[in-house]
């Protein structure tokens, strides 16, 4: 997701709470209720009626982090103390950041609704990525597994298209049929140079 959007959603998560903080500061059993949204949302995603990686599934995740931040400190016990309160904000925002975070390499597919795929844009050609994960493989740093499948699970094109698995499949036969596979000297030269610093680690 972008800077911009990952702050809107921080916004309308703060925005939320400043629109129902005083029925939630009623409340005896926050701890309980946040347990009870996070079930509800777990049956859903179980059932198929809520898709794991929707951008509505992000939000309430983003909600529930701020929540479980203020359930940490027990806020609802001394709600008339502004210090309490305003600690528990300062955890909860905290929680809320924290999770916010782990959104930054998620990428918002606009081609497909609101769904996202947490993948790693690739700025090199394919032939570079291919090269890459052949080169870890080969000094043990990835297993050897199906390479394909590898790749397109956890990188996407620059433009974020996602890269598709049976073209990929086609790409690497013919790199191992008709060539050595190894791309153009400069570009090939960039991945050795990843890997010699990799290994020096």
């Amino acid at each position: 997701m972008t800077e911009t959007e990952i702050s809107k959603l921080r916004e309308t998560v703060l925005q939320l709470w400043e629109g129902s903080k005083y029925l939630l500061l009623a409340r005896e059993d926050l701890f309980v209720y946040v347990l009870n949204l996070k079930k509800e949302l777990a049956e859903k995603i179980f059932d198929g009626s809520a898709k794991p990686h929707s951008f509505e599934t992000i939000k309430q995740n983003a909600w529930l982090a701020f929540l479980e931040g203020h359930a940490e400190n027990g806020f609802w016990c001394n709600e008339d103390s502004r210090d309490t309160l305003d600690k528990s904000k300062e955890t909860a925002v905290i929680a809320l950041d924290t999770y916010l975070e782990t959104l930054e390499n998620v990428n918002l597919d606009s081609g497909k609704g609101k769904s996202f795929s947490p993948k790693i844009q690739w700025e090199g050609s394919i032939r570079q990525l291919i090269y890459l994960f052949r080169e870890m493989s080969k000094i043990g740093l990835i297993p050897n597994v199906n390479l394909p499948s590898m790749i397109s699970n956890h990188f996407c094109k620059k433009d974020r298209t996602e890269i598709n698995r049976d073209n990929l499949s086609k790409q690497i036969y013919q790199l191992d049929t008709l060539q050595d596979g190894r791309p153009k000297d400069e570009d090939a030269q960039a991945i050795d140079d990843i890997l010699n610093t990799l290994q020096e680690d």
